[in-house]
């Protein structure tokens, strides 16, 4: 589903979310190498290794060299032009300032930068400063609106709901 722009639009860079996006961020790949109890493990993940838990991390708690490092040895890094990193900034999606930062920063103008991310609640405040934005449901889905956008070879699907 791409919102706020219509295939033909100048789009001038795609901007997207690295969990749950390029990345499948599910802490139960980590976790199940740790327990061996499916139910202890659910436990853990819901008491004590909550999302609140960490959200701080996103705004520049503790793990930010780790993860920083961790991240600069994915090749996707070496396709960007730029990269604004949450935890460095001190603010995170779905705030609004994350976004404003990185369009500054870049140079970006927003109706040409479309945002992809897995995450519903971050769209709307990426909508605000005139993003258009993508749901990321499927690399299937994701292709099919990349190609819509006139990004990928191939055109546009015939059929967005034959997946």
């Amino acid at each position: 589903m791409v919102r706020g722009t219509t295939r033909g639009d100048r789009i001038e860079a795609v901007v997207s979310d690295v969990g749950g996006v390029l990345l499948d961020w599910d802490p139960r790949h980590l976790y199940r190498k740790i327990f061996t109890d499916e139910a202890a493990m659910e436990w853990f993940l819901g008491h004590v290794c909550r999302p609140e838990w960490h959200a701080p991390h996103d705004r520049g708690a503790s793990t930010l060299d780790s993860r920083a490092r961790r991240a600069a040895r994915f090749d996707f890094f070496r396709l960007s032009s730029g990269v604004v990193v949450s935890g460095l900034e001190k603010v995170a999606e779905p705030e609004r300032a994350i976004y404003e930062i990185l369009l500054e920063r870049l140079g970006l103008d927003p109706a040409s930068t479309p945002l992809v991310d897995g995450n519903r609640g971050n769209l709307d405040p990426a909508a605000a400063p005139g993003m258009p934005t993508l749901l990321f449901e499927s690399p299937a889905r994701l292709q099919g609106s990349l190609a819509d956008l006139g990004l990928l070879r191939g055109g546009a699907r015939s059929d967005p709901e034959a997946e």
